[in-house]
């Protein structure tokens, strides 16, 4: 059986890093992922937990209003509210986490750009769209 969860969203506030009991890295931060549009536009709250190298990269470059996708693991807990309201709340064990924007999405594509000029790879090859046999 396969339980996944991808989501792409911003993330509500600057990650927070801990170590588990066992001294693992770990960083949790909270995102939240839009739905709809207009008036029927919903806006769901995803927590968020990496550990080892990806907690590290997390809260080295993540901060709030980063703009994320991930794929993991999900969790849903019910609880009740303050009022006594039934709530339920989605936290998802990250497998996959891409920066998406600002200074992350910059770094990234500033390394791609120098790992395809570095001496010894090969150059893209230029093309006409009549080049192409389909």
């Amino acid at each position: 059986m396969l339980t996944k969860f991808c989501g792409i969203g911003r993330l509500g506030q600057d990650p927070r890093s801990a170590k588990t009991k066992s001294g693992v890295e770990m960083t949790t931060f909270r995102v939240a992922c839009n739905h709809g549009y207009g008036d029927k536009k919903e806006t769901v709250w995803v927590g968020v937990v990496t550990f080892k190298a990806q907690a590290k990269s997390c809260a080295k470059h993540l901060k709030k209003g980063s703009l994320v996708y991930f794929e993991g693991t999900p969790k849903i807990s019910l609880y009740k509210s303050k009022s006594g309201e039934q709530k339920a709340e989605i936290e998802c064990t990250v497998n996959s986490i891409c920066f998406l924007s600002g200074f992350e999405a910059s770094k990234a594509a500033e390394h791609y750009q120098e790992a395809i000029a570095a001496p010894g790879n090969p150059k893209p090859v230029d093309f006409d769209d009549d080049d192409i046999p389909f």
